[in-house]
């Protein structure tokens, strides 16, 4: 259809997405939206005053020492753990009062939310998929905006790093001109928004270093001697006739 798309940029979300938490308990940022404070202390109040079948989190996910694990990201940004700062924030736990200062962290937690859910969600459409895309980036304009025109707060002690903000801004826009590259060419096809980003280049690295004594350190006559090994395990784990191999590690694990 003539339909071409020249220098589109991605950043993969996985990525992303720890990112945009790993601000929470920094030692050098106080991410400050307008008179509200986001920060991992209101996400500790929840696990030590509900119930843990209610957020479903758990000691690590709170002291957040691994910094590259997903799986905790995730469940940070599960649906359930707003709720839970809801039902503090209303005090209507019994013995709490009213907590208004714990609304940015819910109100931060619910745009990362919309932000996974544009590559990941199992139930929203492509046209809602876009209209997370548009909220992500004009909440983020708009929160920088207003730290920027603060005579009391700064960007780079008050919002989200510099990479951080562009990554997912890139990542946003790429999601959307995927989608209408897709419906233009290829109609027929699914958009698959979730094998998007770079994870599934570094997977392959770092499956490739095991081959290898010293995991981070090959020539090119590694990769090509291994990449035939790798191809061949590879279609032993797509046949359904063959044995199932491992998970993947937990702390990878997409568990949206």
């Amino acid at each position: 259809n003539d339909y071409v798309i020249h220098d589109m940029c991605d950043q993969d979300f996985i990525h992303n997405h720890k990112k945009l938490l790993n601000p929470l308990d920094h030692a050098n940022c106080i991410l400050m939206m307008g008179n509200f404070l986001v920060h991992v202390n209101h996400i500790q109040l929840v696990y030590e005053s509900c119930p843990v079948l209610d957020h479903g989190l758990g000691l690590g996910d709170i002291d957040r020492r691994d910094r590259q694990n997903w799986r905790s990201a995730q469940k940070l940004t599960f649906p359930k753990v707003r709720q839970c700062i809801q039902t503090l924030i209303d005090g209507a736990l019994p013995g709490t009062r009213p907590n208004a200062a714990l609304l940015g962290t819910q109100t931060y937690l619910q745009v990362v939310w919309y932000y996974v859910e544009i590559f990941c969600s199992e139930e929203a459409s492509l046209l809602t998929r876009i209209k997370y895309a548009a909220i992500m980036t004009h909440f983020l304009a708009i929160w920088r905006n207003s730290v920027y025109r603060d005579d009391h707060l700064k960007l780079a002690t008050n919002f989200i790093t510099r990479e951080t903000y562009i990554d997912v801004l890139l990542s946003c826009h790429f999601a959307v001109m995927l989608i209408c590259y897709m419906r233009a060419n290829f109609p027929q096809q699914e958009c698959c928004l979730d094998l998007s980003g770079s994870d599934l280049v570094e997977d392959f690295w770092s499956k490739n270093g095991q081959w290898v004594g010293n995991h981070h350190n090959y020539n090119y006559a590694d990769l090509r001697r291994n990449s035939t090994h790798m191809i061949r395990l590879e279609e032993i784990r797509v046949d359904p006739s063959a044995p199932e191999f491992a998970k993947p590690h937990p702390k990878q694990e997409s568990i949206w």
